[in-house]
């Protein structure tokens, strides 16, 4: 699925329009960005989702995209930086995290960055920034799991 510069996508109670998509990778859009913040609820449900849900329900996931060697819908990883910053800032300062959403971020960090590395090996041709935005997820995860942003 391709967006033209002023369509926008919908991921529940998060939206994110293709010009605050093309905004974060550095291009130009004569469009204005606009992008709906998460609250903590709905950026857990929405992180799980992208994760955890199964490839036959929700085939067009974050990770299910990457485990069938296709891109990130357009606006996913701009949707999944924000829920991650938006769950560091609201688990900070707790002592624990529960494990479904910690089995989440291990599979956004670790093994999205795995199957990249696969689909790179198979010939799959990813988006040029895709590996950069891999590495920002990562450190989004990690400064979940430390309760210190890492980047």
């Amino acid at each position: 699925m391709l967006l033209k510069s002023d369509q926008a996508v919908n991921w529940g109670k998060l939206s994110v329009d293709s010009a605050a998509i093309l905004s974060t990778r550095g291009a130009k859009s004569p469009y204005s960005a606009t992008v709906t913040p998460m609250d903590f609820e709905t950026s857990r449900e929405f992180v799980v989702r992208q994760t955890l849900g199964t490839s036959e329900d929700l085939p067009d996931t974050f990770i299910a995209c990457l485990r069938q060697g296709k891109p990130p819908v357009p606006g996913q990883v701009t949707s999944l930086l924000l829920a991650l910053k938006a769950l560091f800032e609201g688990l900070k300062n707790e002592p624990t995290l529960d494990r479904t959403l910690t089995k989440a971020l291990f599979i956004l960090s670790y093994e999205s960055r795995q199957l990249y590395a696969q689909g790179q090996k198979a010939g799959v041709t990813w988006p040029p920034l895709l590996d950069e935005d891999l590495g920002r997820i990562g450190k989004a995860a990690q400064s979940i799991v430390f309760g210190e942003w890492q980047g």
